[in-house]
């Protein structure tokens, strides 16, 4: 696994862990391991600035 950030990462693991029990690949009726590759989208919202304008300070929430 390639990780954004830990708690991204846990965040993932939390996801894939709860999906239901998946199927087993199979060829000509008998069970074959099988790779892929499951790619997990994050949307992540830039941390506010704080900022502070003629005296009057602003923690960036606002």
């Amino acid at each position: 696994m390639r990780g954004l950030l830990p708690a991204a990462d846990l965040e993932a693991l939390r996801v894939v862990r709860s999906m239901s029990q998946w199927l087993p690949g199979s060829q000509n009726g008998v069970n074959v391991a099988v790779s892929l590759t499951l790619p997990i989208m994050f949307s992540l919202k830039p941390a506010p600035i704080p900022y502070k304008i003629g005296g009057i300070s602003c923690d960036g929430d606002e």
